[in-house]
C-alpha cells in the first residue's frame, strides 16, 4: 500500500480546519408545509386507529379523532408549526419585493415617456410657434409697407 506524504496530511487538516471555520448554516427545510401536513395527518390517524380499537364508533369516532389528534398536533408539532409561518413570511416577503422592483421599473418606465413626451411636445409646440411666426411676418411686413 502507498503511504501518504505528510503534506497530504498537512493539506487535510488545513481543510479540516477551513470546513470547521464556516459558520454554522441552518439545516435546509425545503418544504415545511408538508411535512406539517404529513405529520398532522399521521397523528390524525394514529389517534383514529387507538380509537377504533377502544370500540368508538361512527361519527364520534371521527369527531373525537379530530379533536384529540388537533389538540396533540398543537403541542407536538410547534416547532414544524413556526418553520412553516417562517417560510410563508420570507415567501411573502420576497413578493412584495418583487412587486415593489416591478412597479420602480414601471414608474421609471413611465417617467422616461412622460420626459420623452414633454420634449416632444415642448418641440412640437416650438416649431409650431416658429412656423406660426414665420408666417405672421410676411403678412405683417406686407402691412407695414405703403402702397
Amino acid at each position: 500500500m502507498r503511504e501518504k506524504s505528510p503534506k497530504a496530511h498537512e493539506n487535510l487538516a488545513d481543510e479540516s480546519v477551513v470546513t470547521s471555520s464556516r459558520e454554522p448554516t441552518q439545516p435546509s427545510n425545503p418544504h415545511p408545509f408538508l411535512r406539517y401536513t404529513v405529520l398532522r395527518l399521521a397523528i390524525f390517524f394514529f389517534v383514529l386507529l387507538l380509537l377504533w380499537l377502544v370500540q368508538v364508533r361512527g361519527l364520534l369516532l371521527v369527531a373525537l379523532a379530530i379533536l384529540i389528534s388537533g389538540l396533540a398536533s398543537f403541542t407536538l408539532l410547534s416547532k414544524q408549526r413556526d418553520q412553516m409561518s417562517i417560510k410563508v413570511a420570507e415567501a411573502r416577503d420576497r413578493r412584495k419585493e418583487r412587486a415593489a422592483t416591478r412597479a420602480a421599473r414601471e414608474d421609471g418606465i413611465a417617467d422616461a415617456l412622460a420626459e420623452e413626451y414633454d420634449r416632444t411636445d415642448a418641440i412640437d409646440s416650438t416649431q409650431a410657434a416658429d412656423a406660426a411666426h414665420a408666417t405672421a411676418l410676411p403678412q405683417e411686413s406686407e402691412r407695414a409697407r405703403p402702397r
